[in-house]
C-alpha cells in the first residue's frame, strides 16, 4: 500500500509505503515519485509544482517512452 501527499505551500511530496505494520516515508522535493503498485509508472516531482502546469498531452508522450 502507498500513500501519497502533496504539500503544494512548500512544494513537497510525502510518501507513505506500507513495510509490515509500519510506514516507511519519503519525503521529496525533487525527482523523480515512482510506485511499487503502479510497476513503470513514474512521475516528475516538479511537474506537480509546475507553474503553468504542463501540457497533459506532452507529460503522456514523456512518461509513455520513459
Amino acid at each position: 500500500m502507498e500513500i501519497v501527499f502533496v504539500d503544494q505551500q512548500v512544494r513537497r511530496v510525502t510518501l507513505l509505503r506500507k513495510r509490515g505494520s509500519e510506514y516507511e516515508r519519503r519525503e521529496l522535493t525533487g525527482g523523480e515519485l515512482t510506485f511499487e503498485t503502479i510497476p513503470g509508472f513514474a512521475l516528475e516531482v516538479a511537474w506537480l509544482f509546475a507553474d503553468p502546469r504542463p501540457d497533459e498531452l506532452k507529460l503522456l508522450n514523456a512518461m509513455l517512452q520513459s
